[in-house]
């Protein structure tokens, strides 16, 4: 949920191929309208319909914004460090000035992202250059001591456009103007509504959000913001159709509010209903003349991505994220994932790796990207590697049923069966409370872990658990 205004089946069952088939078109449905399925874990099965399904729509070459038009290696280098970009560096082909590239590229967008969001963290990231390290820490503390005298609500903001509830949170709950104005209120309770989503304490947060909602409609009854804010706070509670509900009252009081355009989108593609969340973004987007809002974009980036018929359309609006001031490092992040994900299903590893690693430089402690990561490491079969991934993202966040699904998957191929087990048994404690999975794909995660526990007591000569498993995993779709 990233409204704050700102993921390789280890085996089918080769017995059952009229079961695969009849399977395959219920799961075709939930891979078009997530980008966390990875296509790489399906890749022998998909070609194999391919060739005898003509339904299933070609998906599209992906092409990236990024042309190598340049003369030399020394221009593509300089551009990366202009832009500080490291995407550029592919056109390079010199394998030692491509590292070096990346590399000072990637140190360039630290230390400016350090600056952007006053995080020492980003300047702890910059390798081989202890003088640029040392003056980003210097730029990010006299930056905090300066705001936090003269303008401490703009650095709140800051902090929450970044994901620093707490430190958000901190300067908020004191300020002298958070029982007169709504603005102040709205603001607070958003970072409330982030806290309680990214420490999963929605029943500790989300009333405190609903009591300043509640004091912000009070005070401005008419403001379509108030209901908005309290849309973003249904879906994090979660309360998916309340929510629609109140981002339709902030629509009656302005039909043509982005923000409550695109939150309501965003509920609707929550719970698989496509069409109207394509809808709502596209008319977001239709109003936002000067590209804005790009929280609109970072939507349709994800959800036209997803669709093998929209792949285009989503490149361009991905990169519209990248590429605007108005981004937020979150959503610059995701955009960058998003698009190392699809890169992922073409079996383009170099490029995709470079893309999480522009990710990385906006959002440090992403557990996605962890993930991505991961995905990355399983589709060129080094499995210690993705599981040490798997974990990072487990480090940050125990809800994440895509990291269990990748490290259970890791351990069976390093024939650890039983942390694979544990793993997999862990994914299917967790994932119907997981709040980062859309509704329609929680039915395919239960289908994935099942499979894996199948093909763990098949290695292991256990043929009871292993059609227990199976028919668990097969029956999943059906019941949906």
């Amino acid at each position: 949920m990233e409204q704050l205004n700102q993921n390789k089946n280890p085996k089918f069952n080769p017995n059952s191929n009229k079961k695969d088939i009849f399977l395959w078109f219920l799961l075709i449905f939930v891979v078009l309208i997530t980008v966390f399925i990875v296509g790489f874990y399906f890749k022998k099965y998909i070609n194999n319909e391919k060739s005898t399904n003509p339904e299933i729509i070609q998906k599209e070459e992906i092409s990236l914004g990024v042309k190598c038009d340049f003369k030399n290696d020394q221009d593509a280098s300089q551009k990366a460090l202009e832009e500080k970009n490291s995407t550029f560096c592919i056109c390079i082909k010199d394998d030692q000035m491509k590292f070096r590239c990346q590399e000072d590229a990637q140190n360039a967008a630290y230390f400016a992202q350090a600056h952007a969001q006053f995080k020492i963290d980003f300047c702890n990231m910059i390798k081989s250059n202890i003088e640029l390290k040392e003056n980003c820490e210097s730029v990010v503390t006299s930056g905090i001591e300066h705001f936090k005298e003269q303008d401490p609500e703009y650095l709140a903001n800051i902090y929450l456009r970044s994901g620093d509830y707490n430190g958000a949170i901190e300067i908020l709950s004191v300020s002298e103007k958070i029982d007169t104005e709504a603005p102040v209120m709205l603001s607070l309770a958003l970072n409330y509504a982030g806290k309680a989503l990214f420490e999963h304490k929605e029943s500790e947060f989300i009333p405190k959000a609903e009591e300043l909602i509640d004091k912000a409609i009070n005070l401005d009854p008419e403001n379509p913001e108030a209901y908005r804010v309290q849309g973003y706070i249904y879906e994090v509670k979660p309360d998916i159709m309340k929510s629609i509900e109140s981002y339709n009252k902030s629509l009656e009081k302005d039909p043509n509010y982005i923000l409550s355009l695109t939150g309501r989108g965003h509920a609707y593609n929550l719970i698989g209903d496509l069409y109207k969340a394509l809808e709502d973004f596209r008319k977001a987007a239709e109003l936002d003349k000067d590209k804005k809002y790009i929280s609109i974009y970072a939507n349709l980036c994800r959800l036209e991505i997803s669709r093998d018929d929209l792949v285009s359309e989503g490149i361009k609006n991905c990169q519209i994220v990248i590429d605007s001031p108005w981004s937020g490092a979150s959503l610059k992040s995701d955009a960058n994932q998003i698009i190392a994900d699809a890169l992922l299903r073409e079996g383009r590893y170099d490029e995709a790796l470079v893309y999480l690693e522009n990710a990385q430089t906006f959002f440090l402690n992403d557990p996605n990207l962890f993930i991505g990561f991961a995905n990355l490491y399983i589709a060129k079969g080094d499995y210690s590697k993705a599981s040490e991934e798997a974990q990072k993202a487990l480090d940050i966040d125990l809800m994440k049923t895509a990291a269990y699904r990748t490290q259970a998957y890791a351990f069976f191929m390093l024939e650890d069966y039983i942390q694979a087990e544990i793993k997999a048994l862990k994914g299917l404690e967790v994932v119907k409370n997981d709040p980062s999975l859309m509704i329609p794909n929680k039915a395919y995660f239960i289908q994935q872990l099942n499979y894996i526990l199948a093909d763990i007591y098949l290695a292991k000569g256990d043929s009871i658990k292993e059609a227990q498993y199976r028919e668990a995993g097969d029956s999943v779709m059906q019941a949906n």
